[in-house]
């Protein structure tokens, strides 16, 4: 993105807008570990210096892990900001990952006492099965829906400075 206006009103914009941390953390299972930290009413939480930051959304209960890295460009000829939005590894394979070990294991217990059910709890067995499923395959939409809903609250800021 380029802008005619200075970075530096960004750059001060977006470090009021970001709690002070490493970004690594959020989007992962370790983001429990900050449920009494203050300053969760700022919107951003990661590292801003002169020339790069990493921010990912300052969210405990529904985070994304995904960061948004890039750098400020202040040539004289062009100012702008790079950016990509990056996936945090940790959590980004945890998502993955831990429904298919919660449905290997669910599946596993439940074949281990199939002789206990008799014709009709079969039913209530796959219906059970069936919503563990869709409950436990419901975050990796979410984190799509994060990582879409982050680009655009960080748009947001960008343009709310520069228009």
């Amino acid at each position: 993105m380029t802008t005619k206006r200075d970075l530096d009103l960004f750059r001060k914009h977006l470090r009021t807008l970001t709690k002070e941390g490493n970004p690594g953390i959020m989007g992962t299972p370790f983001v429990i570990l900050r449920i009494f930290n203050p300053g969760r009413s700022k919107p951003f939480y990661g590292v801003i210096g002169n020339s790069k930051f990493a921010i990912t959304l300052n969210n405990i209960f529904f985070s994304s892990p995904y960061t948004i890295e890039g750098d400020f460009k202040n040539n004289n000829s062009k100012k702008g900001i790079n950016y990509k939005i990056k996936p945090i590894w940790f959590g980004y394979l945890w998502v993955r990952i831990m429904p298919l070990i919660f449905i290997t294991l669910l599946g596993i217990v439940f074949f281990q006492i199939e002789d206990q059910f008799d014709g009709y709890d079969w039913d209530i067995f796959l219906s059970f099965f069936v919503f563990m499923a869709i409950f436990t395959f419901l975050p990796l939409y979410l984190t799509i829906e994060g990582k879409v809903s982050m680009g655009k609250k960080f748009l947001k800021e960008f343009n709310s400075i520069h228009s």
